[in-house]
């Protein structure tokens, strides 16, 4: 492992691209990839997304402390919040150890989910700092929002067409926070980017609106799945129109409340029980 992170830092040193063709490999295999997992030794499992951020975080910081002979990042108003958080994750689990319930019972395997835990927790707050710290051409950043949108087209498509497909290769992929990235830069790039013809503006509303009627009307049990979409798209709006904004709040008030018994009694009660 060692000499694969020597060999690594070598590698990045030559002024190829590593770390930006690494961010994007994060990406693709989180959309693609999800299915193929690594063992533990235990009942949890790695994906590849995973090991990727784990090699590309592990190099920068070994790059930071052998190469470069000091642990710095650039100015940002990220650092603090990054910092503060792993903070208290880090704290969080010696307090859990030191001020344990003695009633609890503890089976052989949980120290260490506690300690993987910790890891994956530390491990994303970091990989943000070195994307922040990395990413920083508007080429590559062009690049990782195309394959962002072209995961969403291609998530969509099999939903629809070949349900048995998109459930092997992008179901896990696809869910938590992706629905809310690839709409929120959908209508950004139509909203925002003068130099995009107006088809492919079209397109990507269309986009944005297929991705609502999946994860809302389709599955608006599972509130994570399209409510941080909800929010990602109305400060969108209100960037570009303030008026958009209100309209749009007011028709989804108006829609709560003529469907607020199903959503109370179908997410409100069941989440209680």
């Amino acid at each position: 492992a060692l000499v694969g992170v020597l060999a690594l830092v070598v590698w990045q040193r030559r002024g190829s691209h590593f770390y930006e063709f690494g961010i994007l490999a994060i990406v693709l295999t989180g959309g693609l990839v999800s299915f193929f997992t690594l063992p533990t030794g235990r009942e949890s499992r790695i994906v590849v997304s995973l090991l990727i951020t784990l090699i590309l975080l592990l190099t920068w910081l070994f790059h930071m402390g052998w190469v470069e002979r000091r642990l710095a990042v650039r100015p940002s108003p990220i650092n603090r919040p990054v910092f503060a958080f792993v903070a208290v994750m880090i704290i969080s689990y010696f307090w859990s150890l030191a001020f344990r319930d003695p009633l609890m019972f503890i089976w052989s395997s949980f120290p260490m989910v506690q300690v993987v835990a910790l890891l994956v927790n530390v491990t994303f707050p970091f990989l943000l700092l070195m994307v922040a710290n990395k990413l920083n051409e508007p080429m590559w950043i062009s690049r990782l929002v195309i394959i962002f949108i072209l995961l969403g087209v291609t998530s969509i498509v099999l939903y629809f067409t070949n349900q048995t497909i998109h459930d092997w290769f992008m179901y896990r992929g696809t869910r938590g926070l992706f629905s809310m990235w690839v709409a929120a830069f959908a209508l950004s790039l139509a909203l925002f980017q003068r130099k995009l013809p107006t088809w492919l503006r079209i397109l990507l509303v269309g986009l944005v609106i297929v991705l609502i009627y999946r994860y809302f009307f389709l599955g608006r049990s599972w509130v994570s799945g399209w409510l941080p979409m909800f929010v990602a798209l109305m400060v969108i709006v209100y960037q570009r129109s303030k008026r958009a904004f209100v309209i749009l709040a007011v028709l989804g008030a108006i829609y709560v409340s003529l469907n607020f018994t199903y959503y109370f009694n179908n997410i409100v009660l069941a989440e209680e029980q």
